[in-house]
């Protein structure tokens, strides 16, 4: 017998009144039925008394990066834990270097953000600290790194150096001693990918732990399924999943580097035990705290140089023409990197020009700045936008001393979206925000910075509209929103518990404006294909 029933319960439906009760199949891994009425009588394996606990289908990431999470969790030594200055940046360091034993070994770091420390890192700084072992330090969007002159050295950049057509290298300021000198900042994927070639890569075993690192922590904190876009980890992913080890649901989204490399799948929709892809991920863009997110207006900081910055766009128009028709002719469906309105505008283009069908559901990931004609196009083309509800509290402290008036009343369109009829799903961009998808819900709804402020509160999302983004949003993008996202007879039984916070109101249902009540509210349990995984065992 493997029927459970769950009874005396609040399950979540969308947009209509809720369960009581919920029978599924542990075989199957399906729910068989659910009601609000008395429960059936019939016998079962175990019949589970929830007293009244709140029930939803289990969160789904809908953007992230499992191997990059993973290493910050399996590495002692591997995030800074965001600096305040540089003399904290250097302390952090110092552990790192004692950590360090053999001659020559790269150290890779990342997690430090220069809009919330005293100034930019550079190469002295590393150097004060760590001369003799080449340093690679990625800032949190993993956009630009900064490294040490032994790094330089290795990868030949000088003075001489050109800055790549999609990316930069940058110089110290007219003030300083070395003006005019590269002091170890490296811009896009031009300017990084001068050092990663260097980097002795991590072995199969290693990767192995890096996933499965992050998909245990990902479920601890309610996630079912993640979309994950991660290079040239396939194989890692394939051999985990024929063994039957990953422990909830993998969309991955090889990088478009990877296509005819010897770790990239075979054909699109390729499949294992908890393991699909279908995607192919293409940067148009860089981000807005670098300054490399491609603008229709220049940002208020110039270049170096005194010109005008309209961010990075990372190939030509024709480049990209050519790498999306030979994605999309493969078969493989597209998840575009695009943060500012001239990417996305550029992206938009490009799915005409290659004819991709609105059917495919091409992704946009991130949509930072998007203006009523563009989110329009986008519903034309049928794309699909992930979103990241704690970007807009993170860069609310400095978004509009970067941005250029005539763009700020399209940042973080979340709510404009939706009303144009543009699916959403809610996602984390992990390692660049927390994994806890009850923070991707609280800032998808207050949008608060640190300081209390509310940026843009005409698109905060109602508590529906933000359990849509994580749950039937987020299964529409990896199309799988007839058996996911939802708990209803013949969905997945993919479900979480939740010890729900509450305030003298009620809790966060009853009172969902209250927002420390959801900020008090943990994951109970979690249960993925009818098993439960976190909180006990069946």
């Amino acid at each position: 017998m493997s029927k459970i029933l769950l009874y005396n319960a609040k399950i979540w439906r969308r947009g209509r009144s809720l369960y009581s009760w919920m029978v599924f199949d542990q075989n199957l891994g399906q729910v068989l039925e659910c009601g609000n009425n008395a429960p059936p009588s019939c016998s079962f394996k175990e019949k589970i008394d929830l007293k009244e606990q709140w029930v939803f289908p289990g969160f789904h990431d809908s953007h992230m990066h499992v191997t990059d999470t993973g290493k910050s969790l399996v590495k002692k030594n591997y995030d800074l834990g965001l600096p305040k200055t540089v003399a904290e940046f250097k302390n952090r360091l110092k552990e790192f270097a004692n950590e360090t034993t053999s001659d020559g070994t790269w150290i890779e770091g990342t997690g430090w953000d220069h809009t919330i420390m005293d100034r930019m890192p550079t190469c002295d700084d590393i150097d004060e600290v760590i001369p003799d072992h080449p340093v690679v330090l990625y800032r949190v969007c993993i956009h630009i790194a900064v490294v040490n002159s032994k790094a330089m050295n290795i990868a030949g950049i000088t003075l001489d150096t050109k800055d790549p057509e999609n990316g930069a290298l940058d110089r110290f300021p007219e003030d300083h001693p070395k003006c005019g000198q590269r002091n170890g900042v490296l811009r896009e994927d031009g300017g990084l990918n001068l050092i990663l070639k260097h980097i002795p890569p991590c072995s199969s075993e290693e990767k192995k732990k890096h996933i499965l690192a992050a998909l245990n922590k990902c479920m601890k904190q309610g996630l079912t399924s993640v979309h994950t876009c991660d290079s040239n980890y396939w194989n890692e992913y394939v051999e985990l999943a024929k063994l039957n080890l990953l422990p909830i649901h993998c969309y991955c989204s090889p990088f478009a580097i990877d296509i005819g490399t010897s770790n990239f799948p075979s054909q699109p929709g390729e499949s294992y035990n908890n393991l699909t892809c279908d995607f192919v991920k293409v940067f148009i863009d860089g981000a807005l705290g670098t300054e490399t997110a491609a603008l229709s207006m220049p940002y208020i900081n110039k270049n170096q140089d005194g010109s005008d910055n309209y961010g990075v766009m990372q190939k030509t128009y024709e480049e990209f023409k050519s790498l999306m028709c030979k994605i999309n002719e493969m078969g493989f469906r597209l998840e575009i990197h695009v943060i500012g309105d001239q990417a996305a505008k550029t992206a938009l283009d490009l799915l005409e020009d290659c004819n991709v069908s609105p059917s495919k559901r091409p992704i946009f990931v991130h949509c930072q700045i998007l203006s009523p004609d563009l989110i329009k196009r986008m519903k034309e083309r049928g794309a699909v936008a992930t979103l990241q509800p704690s970007f807009v509290p993170t860069d609310a402290a400095w978004i509009k001393n970067r941005l250029p008036e005539g763009l700020l009343p399209f940042m973080y369109p979340s709510k404009s979206l939706l009303k144009e009829g543009v699916v959403c799903g809610g996602s984390s961009d992990s390692p660049v925000e927390t994994t806890d998808p009850l923070q991707g819900l609280y800032d998808a709804i207050f949008r608060k910075a640190a300081d209390g402020t509310v940026l843009r509160s005409e698109e905060c999302l109602s508590f529906a509209e933000a359990v849509d983004m994580y749950t039937v949003g987020s299964a529409y993008a990896d199309g799988v929103e007839n058996f996911k996202g939802q708990l209803e007879a013949n969905f997945r039984a993919d479900f979480i518990v939740l010890d729900v916070g509450k305030d003298e109101n009620g809790d966060i249902i009853d009172v969902p404006e209250a927002p420390q009540a959801l900020k008090q509210t943990k994951v109970k349990e979690v249960w993925v294909g009818g098993i439960r995984k976190v909180g006990g065992f069946v």
